[in-house]
């Protein structure tokens, strides 16, 4: 004997209730560009997070409070064209979709370094010093730390004396890579700040980069910054929004004093100065429903 309701044997009724669960994917923005950040957030009822990849790039989602998220960096010399995004649940279902890179150029610049600095640019010693870096950036907490837009590193005015994603080539040399952050114009001994909340995970001189700090925002977003004159933090500490970390300085591969900023989303460098206008994170947090509790955050 079979039961049934409205019309709905029981058997069917079992089958709707655990069919497979459906979830969205949003990229944003879109489309990509070269050099840019973009997050993915899938939003699906599953207590564990999702499994992605976009273009070979390995994704990692955290909870942002009503969606799983995750930060993706699009490589400065990525090339325009169509890229693979695939997202998996744990529990099985894929989506796959294609983004579309649009082309950005970025012009070239030729840098004249004194003959004591060119000794630097010995491959040996870029490649280890590379490999250090490398590790730093590869380290991943899963708790966004930022709500807000990141500000500026320095006080006042902001001159850029040479921008992200910049083509390099050093004398007569061809290009050999591209400027990986934003170099700003500042006197040596002006103090740096954090620009959001975050914890050290390098506080070091480095032949190439000179004096440099890296701090760890959550959810595989970083930032660095170069050639100091001092470093004011030590690794393992934590830093609010704003707190001084250094001071500007002409340490390493650097010609004048100046600060050079730099932030990695999953391990690729991106352009600092995007993430002054826009955090890739909810408006607001979802835990303050209080606006006068929401602008005590701002500094």
């Amino acid at each position: 004997m079979s039961w049934s309701l409205k019309g709905f044997s029981l058997l069917a009724i079992a089958a709707i209730s655990f069919a497979a669960p459906t979830f969205s994917v949003s990229v944003n923005p879109l489309p990509l560009l070269p050099g840019e950040t973009a997050s993915v957030s899938v939003k699906a009822y599953t207590n564990s997070p999702p499994q992605g990849e976009f273009a070979g790039q390995p994704l990692r989602f955290v909870w942002d409070g009503e969606s799983w998220v995750a930060f993706l960096g699009v490589h400065a010399l990525t090339k325009p064209g169509k890229y693979h995004l695939r997202i998996c649940l744990p529990s099985g279902p894929c989506q796959e979709m294609e983004l579309s890179v649009a082309p950005k150029d970025y012009p070239l610049e030729r840098l004249r370094l004194p003959a004591e600095k060119t000794v630097l640019l010995k491959p040996e010693l870029v490649k280890e010093e590379r490999e250090i870096v490398a590790k730093a950036y590869s380290t991943f907490s899963a708790k966004p730390m930022w709500f807000l837009p990141f500000s500026p590193p320095l006080k006042g005015e902001l001159v850029v004396t040479s921008p992200f994603g910049l083509r390099r080539a050093y004398g007569n040399s061809p290009p050999s890579g591209f400027h990986d952050g934003v170099d700003f114009r500042a006197k040596e001994g002006t103090p740096v700040y954090a620009p959001a909340p975050g914890r050290v995970i390098l506080a070091k001189e480095l032949l190439l980069r000179g004096k440099m700090v890296i701090l760890d925002h959550g959810a595989g977003v970083m930032s660095g910054f170069l050639h100091l004159s001092e470093i004011d933090v030590k690794e393992g500490q934590e830093v609010k929004r704003g707190e001084l970390i250094g001071k500007v300085g002409n340490t390493g591969l650097s010609t004048a004093p100046h600060l050079h900023w730099e932030v990695r989303v999953n391990g690729v460098a991106v352009n600092p100065l995007t993430w002054l206008e826009k955090s890739f994170r909810p408006e607001r947090p979802p835990f303050l429903k209080n606006q006068r509790a929401w602008l005590r955050l701002i500094p």
